[in-house]
């Protein structure tokens, strides 16, 4: 009797549509986009909308290189499909080369024709976030990180949240990331950025001589490529670690091509209509 229970209740579409999934969630993690090179795969977001600002400002643009963790983002009064057109074109492609590819929000503003016809120029790939899982963006990581920071600045002042974008912006680009033990301004330009003019060192007779210097830079080549090698590895390191503890919450499911499967409603509440999702079925 208790095997023809279970079986009712397991083939019940009632009970199946109402009662939650209380086991492990669905899907390990997928593989990771193959990135070897700097600015080969940017992702971008939008951020707000903030508390207008003494400048007009309510949103922000950020745009983040995939491989070295390097952020550019820039306040805005509104942004269109326009802005986010011109921005991408000439603060970073203009400024730090044409990307492969861009990991973008489903929003209208990407897929608008004005960023789909820049794009289409540049040859750069267009790859939409995943729908309901944000995460897939990488750009959503810095977002709460700047976000943090801007409250840590403004304080009450929530109308000065524009004022200190400029620092923050540095301090993300030199800061040293956890995974690949270098900050993306180092990762970028193979260089440390000074905060200081005290930080400048000059040799005793001001000159370097010309075999020296030929030597040097060929060093620096020579380091920056092992440099590349090394967050490579320390990057598969940091999946791999992330993945086992992943899939530990986590259960592989396959699907059949042509077979049923339940389908969850992503709704919203409606007063006028008397409708509460929390009421409603589950799929």
């Amino acid at each position: 009797m208790r095997t023809d229970i279970v079986k009712h209740a397991s083939g019940c579409l009632t009970c199946l549509a109402v009662k939650p999934d209380i086991s492990r969630k669905k899907g390990l993690m997928g593989k990771r986009v193959t990135v070897t090179k700097r600015r080969q795969v940017i992702s971008s977001d939008i951020l707000g909308p903030f508390l207008i600002s003494k400048h007009q400002n309510r949103y922000t643009l950020v745009v983040l290189d995939y491989f070295t963790k390097y952020t550019v983002f820039h306040p805005f009064k509104k942004i269109t499909a326009k802005h986010i057109a011109t921005f991408l074109e000439q603060k970073v492609f203009l400024g730090y080369g044409v990307s492969n590819m861009l990991i973008a929000d489903n929003g209208l503003k990407y897929m608008a024709k004005e960023p789909k016809t820049m794009l289409a120029t540049y040859r750069v790939k267009v790859l939409y976030n995943v729908l309901y899982h944000l995460q897939y963006n990488t750009t959503e990581r810095i977002n709460r990180v700047l976000s943090a920071a801007i409250l840590l600045y403004v304080g009450e002042n929530l109308w000065t949240w524009d004022e200190q974008l400029l620092q923050i912006g540095f301090v993300l680009r030199t800061a040293v990331h956890e995974v690949s033990q270098y900050s993306p301004t180092f990762f970028n330009f193979g260089c440390v950025l000074r905060v200081s003019g005290n930080n400048y060192r000059i040799d005793e007779d001001g000159l370097t001589d010309n075999r020296g210097a030929q030597d040097n830079r060929r060093r620096r080549v020579a380091e920056k490529m092992e440099v590349m090698s090394e967050v490579e590895d320390r990057v598969r390191m940091a999946y791999e670690k992330n993945k086992s503890t992943y899939n530990l919450r986590h259960r592989q499911i396959r699907f059949a091509k042509g077979g049923m499967v339940w389908l969850k409603p992503y709704t919203q509440s409606e007063a006028a209509s008397y409708y509460s999702e929390k009421l409603a079925l589950r799929y």
